[in-house]
C-alpha cells in the first residue's frame, strides 16, 4: 500500500512521476546489488563469526548514504544534480535530466550486481574453486575500465590540460590498481588445484601426452592454471582501452610519451605484484591466499614508506620511485631524465623476466615432487605383505 500513497503524494506535490518511477527502479537494483554482495561477502567468509550481521549493517550504511546522495543531488524540481557536474562518454547532459541520470544508475548497478551474482554462484556451486572463472575477468575488467572511461571522456579530449593528465591518470591507476588488487585472488586457484594441475602437466610432459588443447588455451582459459597469463591478458585490456585516448590528446608529444611510458611502467608493476602474489600460493603454508595478498599489500606500501623517509621527494632519485612505488611514474617522468626512465623500464623487464622463470621452475619442481609422492603412495599400497 505505501507505493500508491507515495504516488498519490507525488502527484499532489506536483513531483513528476517520471522522477517517482525512476528513483523506484533505482533502489530496486542498489537494493538487489548490495543483496549479492551481502550473500557474496558471507559466503566467501562464513567461516568468521557475525559475518552476516556485519554485512547486512554495511549494506545499510552504504543504501541510506546513496539514498541520501540521490535525494540531495537529484532534484525534480529542476531536473539536474544540485551543483554537481557529471558527465559520461557523449551523454554530458546527464546532469541536466534525471531520466538519462537515473537510468545511467539502474544500468551501472545492474551490470555490477550481475558480475557479482557470477562470483556468488560459482562460490556456492564450488566453494574450492576460484570466484571468477579467467573469462569473466577478461569481461569484468573490460566493463570496469568502459565505466572509468566514461567519467573521464570529457576531460581527456579538452585542450591544454598537459598539467592535468598526470594526476588524472594517478587517479585512474589507483583505481585500476584497487580493482587488480580483488581479481588477482578471484582467479587464482588454491594451492592444492596447482599442485594437482603442476602434476598432469609433468606427466604429459614425461610421457609426451598430446593435449586436446593447447599449452596456451589452458593459461588463457583454464580454471586450474596459474592465473599469470590472465592477468596479463587483463593489463593489455587496460591498455588498449586506455592507450588510444592518450595517443589522440591534445599535447604536446612529450607529454603523450611520457604519458604512455607512465601507463606501461603502472601495468608492469600490477604484472608483478600478480606474479609475486602467484608464487606464494604454491608455498606449504596454512594459509597462502592472505600470505600472497600480505606479501603484496607489503610490497605496495612499505617502498613509498621506505622512500619517502629516506629521500623526502619524488624527484630525488626518480629511478628507484618509478621502479618500486606503483603510481609514482605519473609524477616522476615530469622531472625523470631518458636515462632514468629507461633504467626503471630495464629493471622492470628484469623483475618480470626473474619472476617469470622462478614462477616455472616453482611449477616443474612442484609438479615433478607431487607426482613421486604419488607414486610412493600407490607402490606402498600395491607391494605385497610378507
Amino acid at each position: 500500500f505505501a507505493i500508491p500513497l507515495h504516488l498519490l503524494c507525488a502527484i499532489a506535490g506536483g513531483i513528476p512521476l517520471g522522477w517517482v518511477f525512476g528513483f523506484y527502479a533505482v533502489l530496486v537494483a542498489l537494493g538487489t546489488f548490495l543483496y549479492t554482495a551481502s550473500l557474496l561477502n558471507v559466503l566467501f567468509v562464513a567461516q568468521v563469526q557475525y559475518q552476516a550481521i556485519v554485512s547486512s549493517a554495511l549494506a545499510g550504511w552504504l543504501g541510506t548514504n546513496f539514498v541520501s546522495f540521490i535525494l540531495y543531488y537529484f532534484s525534480w524540481d529542476d531536473s539536474k544534480f544540485n551543483g554537481f557536474g557529471f558527465k559520461w562518454f557523449f551523454w554530458e547532459d546527464l546532469a541536466n535530466n534525471y531520466n538519462l541520470g537515473f537510468s545511467w544508475l539502474f544500468i551501472s548497478l545492474l551490470v555490477g550486481s550481475y558480475w557479482i551474482w557470477q562470483g556468488l554462484n560459482r562460490q556456492f556451486k564450488n566453494p574450492n574453486g576460484t570466484l571468477l572463472s579467467k573469462a569473466q575477468s577478461y569481461g569484468l575488467v573490460a566493463s570496469v575500465q568502459i565505466w572509468i572511461l566514461g567519467f573521464f571522456y570529457p576531460v581527456i579530449n579538452q585542450a591544454n590540460m598537459e598539467e592535468t593528465l598526470m594526476p588524472m591518470m594517478l587517479g585512474i591507476s589507483i583505481l585500476t590498481g584497487v580493482m587488480f588488487l580483488l581479481i588477482i585472488p578471484a582467479i587464482s586457484p588454491q594451492r592444492k588445484t596447482l599442485l594437482d594441475w603442476a602434476r598432469y602437466a609433468h606427466e604429459e610432459r614425461r610421457q609426451g601426452l598430446k593435449r586436446p588443447y593447447s599449452k596456451w588455451q589452458d593459461w588463457i582459459w583454464g580454471e586450474r592454471s596459474p592465473s599469470v597469463v590472465a592477468i596479463a591478458i587483463n593489463l593489455g585490456i587496460v591498455a588498449i582501452i586506455w592507450m588510444p585516448w592518450i595517443l589522440l590528446w591534445n599535447g604536446s608529444f612529450d607529454a603523450t610519451l611520457k604519458a604512455g611510458v607512465a601507463l606501461l611502467m603502472t601495468l608492469n608493476l600490477i604484472w608483478i605484484y600478480s606474479a609475486i602474489a602467484q608464487s606464494l600460493y604454491l608455498i606449504k603454508f596454512p594459509k597462502p591466499g592472505l600470505l600472497s595478498m600480505g606479501m603484496v599489500m607489503a610490497t605496495l606500501s612499505l617502498p613509498p614508506l621506505a622512500f619517502g623517509l629516506f629521500f623526502k621527494s619524488v624527484s630525488v632519485n626518480t629511478t628507484l620511485w618509478m621502479l618500486f612505488v606503483f603510481g609514482s611514474p605519473w609524477v616522476a617522468l615530469m622531472q625523470a631524465s631518458t636515462m632514468a626512465t629507461f633504467l626503471s623500464l630495464l629493471g622492470q623487464f628484469a623483475a618480470i623476466a626473474a619472476l617469470t622463470l622462478t614462477l616455472n621452475h616453482q611449477i616443474h619442481r612442484a609438479g615433478a615432487s607431487h607426482s613421486k609422492v604419488l607414486f610412493a603412495a600407490n607402490q606402498s599400497k600395491i607391494t605385497p605383505k610378507v
